[in-house]
């Protein structure tokens, strides 16, 4: 049995098409509920689901579930097994931006009581087991580059990346070490890549705008960036006061303070430049970075 919730552009057709499956197609509902009130159970229950404003539910038994979310993430509960290969393929035939796993272990939280993993956001379930993005979720990344470098199992088909947090195999304890660093880099936490809905700034980006290319560049100098202002600087990207603004460069002017910057900036998609001679240079473009180590547990 998995538990997961899904995203995307048209929440109540991703419900129906969940809906036609054969696991909650062949029988009836045992409860079916709208806004919270019960309804009759009747065959074309799925034609109520666009009536709710608050909420859809419909429960079989403990491995099917189907509730719906206007406007925001539909919850399945259904007896597939915890296999990347299937799911992927139940996946497939599915048009939506994210979704999320719940844990396979309820031990977790025992195990570290002050540990919540992070997640989506927007009542989506938080990180567990695994994660899925597909066609237009990956714009929610800070680049397209994040996921190959992020501690997890990843498998690409198409335009759908599968995200495996831990081995499956290991104990309650041991899957959720593994599962920590993947579950923090797909998130909104300061060292993550994903832009959650409404991202609040900490900084002040204060630079110079290339209107040609829209780059807005900033200077530093005597400082560190931080992975909470490399984040921020990626959800600039868009329109600023009103001027477009397709990337953030950082310029360094002492090129001995760049470091593991360059690599953190190329990671992120950002730009990285220094000062040679007068000129500004740019040294992201360039960059050759190592090739990707996956976690231990995932060679």
């Amino acid at each position: 049995m998995i538990e997961l919730s899904l995203s995307g552009k048209d929440i109540h057709a991703l419900a129906r098409k969940i809906s036609e499956q054969s696991y909650f197609h062949e029988s009836l509902p045992e409860t079916l509920e709208t806004d919270y009130a019960a309804q009759a159970i009747a065959p074309g229950w799925p034609d109520r689901i666009g009536d709710a404003s608050k909420c859809f539910e419909a429960v079989w038994d403990e491995q099917r579930r189907l509730a719906v979310y206007p406007g925001l993430t539909v919850e399945v509960t259904l007896p597939l097994p915890p296999d990347p290969e299937t799911i992927i393929a139940w996946l497939g035939e599915l048009d939506f931006d994210l979704a999320s796993f719940s844990t396979l272990y309820r031990e977790w939280q025992a195990i570290d009581p002050d540990y919540i993993p992070p997640g989506f956001t927007n009542r989506h379930r938080l990180h567990g087991a695994f994660a899925a993005i597909k066609g237009a979720g990956h714009r929610r990344l800070v680049s397209d580059r994040w996921l190959d470098y992020s501690p997890i199992k990843l498998t690409r088909r198409g335009d759908l990346s599968f995200v495996q947090f831990h081995d499956l195999k290991a104990d309650a304890a041991t899957s959720l070490q593994q599962a920590k660093p993947g579950h923090i880099a797909l998130s909104s936490e300061p060292q993550g890549g994903f832009i959650k809905d409404g991202y609040l700034l900490r900084h002040d980006f204060n630079g110079v705008l290339e209107e040609r290319r829209g780059v807005l560049k900033v200077t530093v100098l005597g400082r560190a960036l931080s992975p909470r202002e490399m984040l921020d600087a990626c959800v600039v990207r868009g329109e600023v006061k009103g001027k477009r603004v397709n990337n953030v460069g950082f310029v360094f002017l002492d090129e001995t303070e760049i470091g593991d910057h360059l690599h953190q900036l190329w990671l992120r998609g950002l730009e990285c430049w220094t000062i040679r001679n007068g000129r500004e240079v740019r040294l992201d473009d360039a960059y050759a970075p190592p090739p990707p180590t996956p976690p231990a547990w995932a060679r």
